[in-house]
């Protein structure tokens, strides 16, 4: 991860997730969890970000800041792909904290597991008119 934008990620944050439905962009709010500088998010096996991700793995999310009463974005675009190999889908589950709120286990096949891999980010500090974009 970029040195410059690692202190702007917590552990957990939600962030708006963009993804396609065929030709329909959706947005939605999930929980991005950061972890070894690497980027995940969780979901169930029947959602539809789920089916959007299987057919289409290009996605964006976009992370608000704030600072006083300034706001700033972070968007970082890449390809979303399923983690299938249990020892980081359990290290996700231990580290997150919440996990284990929706399923019972790493191995639970509802328990869909996303890593993304950056492509692209484009950042805008509080206060500033104009964002950044360069290549992750």
């Amino acid at each position: 991860m970029k040195d410059e934008l690692k202190n702007l990620f917590d552990k957990t944050q939600v962030v708006d997730l963009a993804s396609c439905d065929g030709k329909q962009p959706r947005v939605r709010p999930m929980t991005l969890i950061i972890m070894n500088d690497r980027l995940f998010l969780a979901t169930g096996s029947t959602d539809a970000k789920t089916r959007e991700l299987s057919s289409n793995p290009l996605s964006e999310f976009c992370l608000k800041i704030r600072d006083g009463k300034f706001t700033g974005t972070l968007r970082v675009s890449g390809s979303m792909i399923p983690v299938d190999e249990y020892a980081t889908r359990k290290a996700v589950a231990d580290f997150s904290g919440f996990i284990y709120d929706y399923w019972k286990d790493p191995a639970d096949p509802d328990y869909i597991l996303f890593e993304m891999h950056p492509s692209q980010y484009q950042y805008m500090a509080p206060g500033e008119m104009f964002a950044k974009t360069a290549a992750w």
